[in-house]
């Protein structure tokens, strides 16, 4: 049985010719010497020029200021509309809202009351609603919601 492949003819003559003593009849080429590498210089260092932006001075945003209204005035406190202007976790929030309210928009609560309502959210826990009250009706509430929203104040007209 044979093991497979192809056949050389002669192929171990070169072997048996050197272990003869004769010298084997074969062409020797050297392999090339490997190339010398080229030297490579270390990178310069880039040098990065960071420009300082040219910072103008923005002008200053200004909103313009609500108009009062003689619908807002407070009435005798009894309708059912109110100005909820925020909800915060804490009373001492609310009032504190309620002054900062009061110095930026002096023409438009300086006639108005407001009320701090606890509410229990159940999970989410407790919240103390500041809203604007004692006004006449829900077109007054309306009037004045526009006012804090044209002066920047978020608000949402509710009953009380």
């Amino acid at each position: 049985k044979e093991a497979g492949g192809t056949q050389t003819p002669n192929q171990d003559k070169v072997v048996f010719e050197v272990m003869d003593g004769k010298s084997p009849k074969v062409d020797a080429d050297p392999k090339p010497l490997p190339e010398t590498p080229i030297k490579v210089e270390a990178p310069k260092p880039v040098e990065t020029v960071v420009e300082k932006p040219v910072v103008q001075p923005k002008p200053a945003a200004t909103r313009p200021q609500p108009k009062p209204t003689e619908n807002v005035a407070p009435s005798s406190g009894t309708s059912e509309w109110v100005v909820q202007v925020a909800s915060v976790r804490d009373e001492a929030d609310a009032n504190g809202i309620w002054r900062r309210l009061e110095q930026k928009f002096p023409s438009i609560v300086g006639r108005a009351f407001y009320d701090i309502k606890r509410v229990d959210l159940g999970d989410k826990g407790i919240y103390y609603r500041l809203r604007v009250a004692g006004l006449a009706d829900k077109s007054a509430a309306q009037t004045l919601c526009s006012n804090f929203k044209a002066g920047g104040q978020d608000c949402l007209v509710t009953r009380k």
